[in-house]
């Protein structure tokens, strides 16, 4: 793994390479197990007999159950270290996957979502807070839009694995095989992770004055919110629209998915290059004008200009996150990073794992899916004065 140094160091981004690609299985895992529930949605909805609504409320309990730990990491990552945290997140992810795949009614589904959620929530302050640690600042980019590889894989190969699942034997025994990799995750990161000695900072008064002090925080959460519901409802409610509103099959429907999101994982990279060259907040406000038409698109259009938008909308849509994290990491000092992160983030989760996809659920039962589309990209490009008063570089 990459030598470690004390705070204001780090590694080049080569260097600390094997270390980022471990980090980013673990990632995937967690990622994998939070987003098969959307292209697993459609037989789960009949075999538990949900609706549209209550599909959306299964991802809000991925949301909600990402929020608390989220708020939270600081008490975990303090006393244990960010390194035992990640281990601990990626044993809650994989209880909650084996609770959801043992689930016969839907309450008790929900509840292995939650637990999903709640390791999900627990892992990623913990992680950006290992990867600027381990990596030089100058290469802060890059590495994170390495890590941010493994959502965007998750994506591509949540809608295959889901339908190689269904064919082979169920959506249960889907969960079973994402809890086992989850728990080998736990495993390599217990014994080759990066971060060793590596503490997060316990929240305390003066700490969270400082952070909820600064106007950038509030900007961030706000963005962060839609840019997670701008991935996560999309992908979630896509299969069921497609299906109820567009007449595709749900193997069409999950193939169209997995082939919009192929690209996503050269846009990740390409996205912290670009953060590197021109910086955070360039890169977030182009973003969210091209996500936001792309979005619209999707609400708009049939037919071929229809998989346009869906094959687009991913591509800038995930551009986000390696100039979010980069901007946190360099709006908040060390001391405060972490707790920053922990503030930003639930919100992200809260707002666009959940409050998004149950608007969207909510609309799919009562008016159609492509007004959600319509109203999350209208969102998008309303939230780009907001970016606008990000503090410039330097």
């Amino acid at each position: 793994m990459a030598v470690e140094h004390p705070q204001g160091g780090g590694a080049a981004y080569r260097a600390a390479l094997p270390a980022l690609l471990l980090t980013t299985f673990c990632f995937f895992s967690l990622f994998l197990a939070r987003v098969v529930v959307g292209p697993l949605m459609v037989p789960i909805e009949a075999a538990l007999h949900a609706s549209h609504t209550e599909a959306g409320a299964c991802v809000l309990m991925i949301g909600l159950g990402a929020m608390l730990t989220m708020l939270g990491n600081g008490f975990v990552s303090g006393p244990l270290g960010h390194r035992a945290t990640v281990v601990a997140a990626l044993l809650l992810g994989a209880t909650g996957s084996f609770t959801a795949a043992g689930a016969h009614a839907l309450p008790r589904f929900m509840a292995g979502l939650f637990g999903v959620g709640l390791g999900a929530g627990l892992y990623m302050p913990s992680a950006i807070s290992i990867i600027t640690h381990v990596v030089r600042r100058e290469d802060w980019g890059s590495a994170i839009g390495t890590h941010e590889a493994a959502p965007n894989s998750g994506f591509i190969l949540a809608p295959l694995a889901a339908e190689a699942a269904l064919a082979l034997s169920g959506w249960r025994e889907a969960y079973m095989g994402l809890g086992s990799m989850l728990l080998l995750a736990a495993v390599l990161f217990a014994l080759r992770g990066p971060g060793r000695g590596l503490a997060g900072t316990t929240p305390n008064p003066a700490l969270l004055k400082e952070v909820l002090r600064t106007p950038a925080f509030w900007i961030m959460a706000a963005l962060f919110g839609l840019a997670v519901g701008t991935t996560i409802g999309p992908y979630n409610m896509l299969p069921l629209a497609l299906v109820h509103e567009h007449g595709y099959s749900r193997a069409d429907a999950n193939t169209l998915l997995s082939l919009s999101r192929l690209s996503g994982v050269f846009a990740a990279y390409a996205a912290g290059k670009l953060t590197d060259r021109f910086g955070p907040r360039r890169t977030i406000l182009g973003v969210l004008l091209l996500s936001g038409l792309t979005t619209a698109g999707i609400g708009l259009f049939t037919g071929r200009a229809l998989v346009l938008m869906v094959l687009l909308q991913p591509i800038v849509a995930v551009g986000f996150f390696p100039a979010g994290f980069t901007a946190i990491s360099q709006i908040f000092d060390w001391r405060t990073r972490s707790v920053a992160l922990s503030g930003v983030t639930p919100v992200g989760a809260a707002v666009g794992s959940g409050l998004i996809p149950v608007a969207m659920g909510w609309l799919g039962d009562h008016a159609t899916f492509s007004l959600g589309f319509l109203g999350l990209g209208a969102c998008l490009l309303a939230a780009i004065p907001l970016a606008r008063r990000l503090p410039r570089p330097g």
